[in-house]
């Protein structure tokens, strides 16, 4: 009770401290020394910290907040696991081979009196102090630990002989003005951390290679590293190159810095090393310039170290002068996301060349925003991701000028689709376009724990860093350039907030830029400038989105910058005929379909082109993309053609898909086609409004010249969810005209659909509830299903629920709309949704057709075809699907119930399944069943059991606009 009583009060005053705390600025200062030894047996570090604490606060402390940061990787019920099952779909932590990690063995000692330590959750605890610690004084804290190292998924862990030692050591969390930040370790939502010192010594085997942050202070140490480095330059075959040292000692290293608020390591015996020297500007320091890979990968790090000396030289000259002594990058085996910062060094996955360099420069970067300019990355990610990605992006811009999107996408200048014209930070608006278009996007200014991890990357790093540009283009670069440089100098070795930037930057500029921080940061606004037309020899340029973001319009080879407006503004051409918004892309402009103008016969008109399977819109040019289309069922034959479409990405307003095909078997035109009109209205609940027709002409039979048609007419309202997830809340209300399959003729149904989905790859779920009507019947349907996830390998057990109830049933025959435990065959699909191989062949009559034995496997879900558990009342049925040891091979049971004349049946199932193509294709092997579904198969349908299997496949997941909208699949 004791210990639950100070955790509540705890909780408490962390609640208060946040909301009360927003005083003056002030910084507290924490400094270490550490002793650490790697066992690299049994995989683990053992050490002592002294961490000297001054309270720089107004406040009196009772306590310390400790980060525990090992601790994420105990089990699978921490916050970071609980992210990377969730959001990331690593199954990593799944696998049998995984091993965990965790820091224990804490002793914490305050000025030499014992103190207590309690854990608020695995990874954060809460140290009491035996006194009150007041402003201005000074404590030491010390504490032993055992660090048990994990397997590597993320930042820190093993791999085979590389050790990345990241977040490793008890921490003391920031105390700023804003109250106390004790925050999780997660692998999407980066840190926060105190100023200070760090004095570090490692003890490891002796021949391991260790790059860390700081400076080396090892003389010896040193000397076998620059005989080492001239060894790894002098030896074309690294191989060849002898190891680093006696694999049977051991030794000791140390390595000191100052004004940074964290330290990492890496260590491995593979490790090829380069080095240069560099003076930025007019500094009179050195800058050593490091890189560690693993000799594997030579090739493509050979000119690493360039890198390295490029970026620090660039951000110097553009930001300010790096005031440490060393930088180094790491080769990393398998860190998320391309790579890491840490002080003075960071982890690079191996990529192609171009990429590595990019993530290098990146990275780097992230030593001033992020390593000098201390912003909170987990509360604030677009300050150090998106100043860092837009520095990044203008490192590009100034070593590769001849850069263009279609080469950083496909690594060649190639013509492809325009893409040659268009710059490389496009992708950074094509991505948030996207999203905004889908009507999904969130505000850079959340969380990152608020954030979907689609939004994390697009809102806190492309969004920001497009603003920049904005920003850059507005004020004019030279003063942008002095504007951030009198920022470094003022804030460097401080933590910085929004309201630090927007202070700074809006007393330090005599134009309004208030707009970055209203439109671009804290809103989902879009920036939208449409040329409305001609009015005498002017252009009226209309303010479609409302914000107050800048217009930048070229008219012939002039450039007008104009603040924002309301409405519509006139602006004089002075004999120009070419006009165009936003042409060097320096806005995140939400339609650029509307951007250009040209006067004269052709007026508003872009190039115009045909292009084969582009599925990213071009808005210099007005495109028609094509694509072959083949098909094949048994009543058409071999079908070929072409479909006509509209670029998926971003998704236009108005939007089509037609593929006529001629089908060789039939003599006759078939295909299907699809039109949408899409509206995302905002400060709504409603994310999306679609309405849409689509139709299908397909055969019906082989015997004559039958043909069915099928068009459905309807609306879709997709609602607006917790974006941080990946959740699925829609209506959809149609009307469908199709053929009569038994009767001939058009039929009229109507269908109302509320489905609710949450489909992450951990325990995903969903239900929804179905309502159709048609001539002589109402029905209505429930349906849910649930994956419960097992320990390993990301299998599981799938469960089915349905029940179905018949509203109202006409006592004349209408048709047959029954309920069937078996699923319905392709004549019984009496609405067209899906496609048949053989949609006329009926199991009943011609088992021996292998096509007959595809079916949908709804309803009741039974593999088997029976014709027991047809019924025009209800119908209840549950199946479950479990995955087996052997990757394709599943087991599955079925159990239905519904009404026998007077009485209630009970019916299941048995089998084996096999899935291919992650279920794309799924085959049923029936072991068992009820009897009367086994005999009346053996009686009645089949001859041997060959004729009992039947399968299910997938066709529409071979449309690549199957995805478009379900982004959740890509990550």
């Amino acid at each position: 009770m004791k210990f639950i009583l100070k955790i509540t009060i705890a909780s408490f005053l962390f609640f208060i401290s946040t909301i009360s705390f927003s005083q003056s600025y002030f910084q507290q200062e924490v400094n270490n020394t550490i002793n650490v030894t790697l066992d690299d047996v049994h995989k683990n570090l053992t050490g002592n910290i002294k961490i000297e604490y001054i309270n720089n606060s107004p406040y009196q402390l009772e306590y310390i907040y400790i980060h525990l940061w090992p601790n994420a990787y105990k089990n699978k019920e921490t916050k970071f696991a609980q992210q990377q099952l969730q959001v990331l779909h690593s199954k990593s932590m799944l696998l049998k081979k995984y091993r965990n990690g965790y820091i224990d063995s804490l002793d914490f000692q305050v000025n030499g009196i014992q103190a207590e330590l309690s854990y608020i959750q695995a990874d954060i605890g809460i140290l009491d102090l035996p006194f009150p610690l007041n402003p201005g004084d000074t404590v030491y804290i010390y504490t032993d630990f055992f660090v048990k190292i994990p397997t590597m998924i993320d930042r820190f862990g093993y791999d085979e002989n590389f050790y990345s030692i990241t977040q490793w050591f008890p921490k003391p969390a920031v105390f700023d003005k804003d109250g106390w930040h004790p925050i999780s370790y997660l692998s999407i939502g980066e840190f926060y951390s105190e100023f200070g010192s760090y004095d570090v010594s490692i003890t490891l085997r002796d021949d391991f290679i260790v790059a860390a942050t700081g400076n080396l202070k090892t003389n010896e140490e040193i000397n076998r590293l620059d005989k080492y480095i001239r060894k790894c330059t002098d030896t074309k075959n690294k191989t060849n190159i002898p190891p680093f040292g006696n694999p049977k000692k051991t030794k000791t290293i140390r390595f000191y810095e100052e004004n940074i608020h964290d330290f990492a390591w890496f260590a491995s015996p593979d490790f090829i090393v380069n080095k240069d020297t560099i003076k930025p500007g007019n500094s009179e320091h050195s800058i050593n310039c490091w890189t560690f890979y693993d000799r594997k990968f030579d090739n493509l790090w050979n000119n690493s170290v360039e890198y390295v000396k490029k970026a620090i030289l660039f951000f110097s000259e553009n930001i300010g002068v790096y005031p440490y002594n060393n930088c180094s990058a790491v080769s990393h085996p398998k860190i998320y996301g391309g790579g890491m910062e840490y002080p003075g060094i960071t982890i690079v996955n191996n990529d192609s060349e171009i990429d590595l360099e990019r993530i290098i420069a990146h990275e780097i970067a992230h030593n001033w925003f992020y390593g000098i300019l201390a912003s909170n990355e987990r509360k604030d990610a677009w300050i150090d991701e998106g100043f860092t990605s837009f520095y990044e992006n203008k490192y590009f811009d100034h070593f590769y000028p001849e850069m263009t999107f279609g080469k950083m996408v496909l690594k060649k200048n190639m013509r492809l689709f325009g893409w040659n014209k268009l710059p490389p930070r496009f992708e950074m608006e094509l991505t948030c376009n996207y999203l905004m278009h889908e009507n999904i996007a969130q505000k850079p200014s959340l969380n990152s724990e608020e954030m979907s991890s689609l939004n994390y990357f697009s809102m806190s790093y492309y969004k920001p860093a497009l603003g920049i540009y904005t920003l850059e283009e507005f004020l004019g670069e030279e003063d942008f350039k002095h504007l951030i440089k009198e920022f470094y100098n003022t804030y460097q070795f401080k933590h910085i907030y929004p309201e630090t930037i927007e202070t700074f930057f809006t007393d330090n500029t005599e134009k309004n830029i208030n707009w970055f921080f209203n439109d671009i940061i804290n809103s989902t606004k879009r920036i939208d400038y449409k040329i409305k037309g001609l009015r005498n020899d002017s252009i009226l340029i209309k303010n479609k989105g409302k914000t107050e973001v800048p217009l930048f319009l070229h008219i012939g080879d002039s450039l007008i910058i104009s603040d924002s407006f309301k409405g519509s503004k006139k602006f004089p051409l002075n004999g120009q005929t070419e006009i165009i918004i936003d042409k060097n892309f320096k806005t995140l402009d939400y339609n650029r379909s509307n951007n250009s103008y040209s006067k004269g016969f052709f007026k508003k008109s872009k190039p115009v082109k045909i292009s084969i399977a582009n599925v990213i819109d071009n808005p210099l040019i007005t495109e028609f993309p094509v694509f072959p289309a083949m098909g094949y069922n048994y009543t058409d034959g071999f079908m070929l053609g072409i479909m006509f479409y509209s670029p998926p990405v971003p998704k236009r307003k108005f939007d089509y898909q037609l593929i006529p095909m001629w089908a060789f078997g039939s003599d006759k035109i078939t295909g299907v086609g699809n039109i949408s009109l899409f509206f995302h209205p905002l400060k709504t609940p409603i994310r999306e409004i679609e309405i849409f027709t689509s139709g299908r002409r397909f055969s019906i039979n082989t015997s004559d010249s039958g043909t069915y048609y099928k068009i459905a007419s309807g609306i879709r309202i997709k609602l607006k969810t917790d974006l941080s997830g990946q959740y699925i809340s829609e209506f959809l209300i149609r009307n469908i005209n199709a053929t009569d399959y038994i009767g001939g003729g058009q039929k009229n149904f109507q269908q109302l659909n509320y489905k609710y989905a949450n489909l992450r790859k951990y325990n995903p779920y969903s239900y929804s509830f179905n309502i159709e009507r048609g001539k002589g019947f109402i029905k209505s349907s429930i349906e849910a299903e649930a994956k419960i996830n097992y320990n390993y390998k990301n299998k599981g057990l799938k469960i089915r629920l349905f029940a179905g109830k018949f509203l109202y049933n006409s006592s004349g025959y209408n048709g047959n709309y029954n309920f069937r435990m078996s699923g319905n065959l392709g004549i019984q699909d009496y609405f067209y949704d899906h496609l048949f191989l053989g949609r006329n062949e009926d199991i009943r009559i011609n088992p021996g057709n292998f096509l007959a034995h595809q079916f949908i496997r709804n309803e009741g879900g039974f593999a088997m075809y029976t014709p027991w558990g047809q019924t025009n009342n209800w119908l209840a049925a549950i199946n479950f699907d479990s995955n087996s040891p052997i990757k394709t091979i599943d087991v599955f049971l079925n159990i239905g119930v519904c009404p026998d004349a007077d009485k209630i049946k009970w019916y299941y199932e048995f089998g084996i399944k096999i899935s291919l193509l992650k279920d794309f294709i799924n085959i049923y092997f029936p072991v068992t069943a009820t009897k009367d579904i086994w005999n009346t198969s053996n009686d009645i349908y089949t001859k041997n059991y060959i004729q009992k299997i039947r399968f299910t496949i997938s066709l529409e997941k071979l449309n690549l606009l199957y995805y478009r909208d379900k982004p959740f699949l890509l990550f």
